[in-house]
């Protein structure tokens, strides 16, 4: 907490500012997620509103690792309330509900596994499972808490059964009655579920459920493998296909059906890595050679791009995507040293390392997660081998009520994060702090107030 006294006088000479739009160089604050006891830090997703989801702790007895809900100020909250042997927060939606599984260790190898999920001013509470026996996974929720996922059926195989939960329904499987197995990768907000379904074991076509109709999108493939990997909220599915023993990615709406997306002719592999609200597809292309890759994207209005790489003879891939077509992921050289990458169509690939406004002190870095606020999630190991991760907020300095602009509006949100983080985080949870550090000295004080006026004077 950083406090000072404050005066009428300082008050009056903020508003004496005139409005003024601020664009600075690109940067990201960087802040370091904190831990639960045992050291590992490990985030699987990131909401809109900047909650990151994950697991913390160590395998050690009594340290889990635990479900998370981490912040933007780096604060990593334990959300396993039903003391678990362990527990995962594997999905994260805007409202703060963290859905995982919860395993509790009776010995003599007898676990009890059962998906649970966390809602804030509720606490965890328990969703169900298939067989308490056996194990499974968390793979979507949508904005009403409604989570997708599978659960093996068969103890000591992998026999895995689509699940679905709501409110109204309870946990249920989804599985087809004359289906071998199935999985459910991804819902949307109205309910349709993106998978896969096995009519003959070793086989697998991508299907939608649709509110209780399932429509078999493989079965228009001629292909011995399709999946479908997401689904927006427009019912847009993108997913892969194995055609004539080559990956092809596809997107699907059920006005068109399914269309490949093309590949370049000296293409030897492809990937399926990211989706959008935008329907928009990103992946990896293989030129042939080692290293020779390049990003893709794609989309049935805007067609195929080629949209290159952080640096010839560097390998990228890309792990996540916004809705204004922002990439992160990581990019590898022959020596396979990675550093995280972050695309935008303004200035292409760059390096994160070299835009953080703290170093990046891990060995392997890469990024996971972003959001539509242009917030990532990056990991690493540190020399412990420890998995360690941290959470990149853009910086727009002066910018202190999150409007896009720096101006007299400003005033009073600079005036509350200069007198206390902890009250201007309260007020603005989506906002960035450090965006009231307008000296750039990397502290946020009262030595900021005569270059906020100045940028308010711009």
């Amino acid at each position: 907490m950083r406090q000072f006294s404050r005066s009428n006088a300082i008050v009056a000479t903020l508003a004496l500012g005139s409005a003024a739009a601020f664009a600075g160089p690109p940067a990201y604050y960087y802040r370091q997620l904190e831990s639960l006891p045992g050291g590992r830090t490990m985030p699987t997703d990131l909401s809109e509103s900047g909650l990151i989801a994950g697991a913390s702790g160590s395998y050690a007895v009594g340290q889990g690792p635990f479900a998370f809900v981490g912040n933007a100020t780096g604060g990593v909250t334990n959300v396993d309330t039903m003391s678990f042997t362990t527990s995962s927060g594997d999905v994260v939606n805007a409202a703060g509900q963290v859905a995982g599984v919860g395993h509790t260790d009776f010995g003599n190898n007898q676990w009890f596994n059962i998906i649970v999920r966390h809602t804030p001013g509720q606490g965890m509470q328990f969703l169900g499972c298939l067989n308490p026996s056996t194990n499974g996974q968390v793979h979507g929720i949508n904005a009403h808490g409604d989570v997708v996922g599978y659960w093996n059926t068969v103890p000591g195989s992998f026999v895995p059964s689509a699940i679905y939960y709501s409110e109204a329904t309870g946990l249920q499987s989804i599985n087809p009655a004359t289906a071998d197995s199935s999985g459910a990768n991804d819902i949307n907000d109205s309910r349709q579920i993106a998978g896969w379904v096995s009519w003959v074991e070793g086989f697998r076509n991508a299907v939608v459920w649709d509110n209780g109709a399932l429509i078999d999108i493989g079965a228009t493939l001629n292909a011995t493998y399709s999946e479908a990997q997401f689904i927006n909220n427009a019912g847009v599915v993108a997913g892969t296909a194995n055609i004539a023993g080559e990956t092809r990615p596809f997107l699907w709406t059920q006005a068109g059906g399914v269309t490949l997306i093309p590949l370049p002719a000296d293409a030897s592999w492809v990937s399926l890595d990211a989706f959008n609200e935008a329907g928009t597809a990103f992946g990896t292309v293989s030129h042939g050679a080692l290293f020779d890759e390049t990003i893709y994207r794609f989309s049935l209005a805007g067609g195929f791009d080629d949209l290159g790489t952080l640096a010839p003879g560097v390998a990228c891939r890309i792990a996540d995507a916004n809705d204004n077509g922002d990439l992160v992921g990581l990019a590898m050289d022959p020596a396979y040293e990675t550093v995280p990458i972050l695309f935008t169509e303004a200035t292409g690939f760059r390096d994160l390392t070299k835009l953080t406004t703290s170093p990046i002190p891990w060995f392997q870095p890469r990024a996971t997660q972003i959001n539509n606020a242009g917030q990532i999630v990056v990991l690493g190991w540190d020399d412990q081998s420890m998995d360690v991760a941290a959470l990149l907020s853009p910086v727009a300095v002066g910018d202190l009520n999150c409007d896009g602009a720096t101006d007299i509006l400003d005033i009073n949100a600079f005036v509350m994060a200069v007198s206390s983080e902890e009250q201007y985080v309260q007020y603005y949870p989506t906002c960035n702090f450090i965006n009231a550090d307008t000296n750039k000295d990397g502290v946020v004080n009262v030595l900021d107030v005569n270059s906020f006026v100045a940028l308010l004077g711009e």
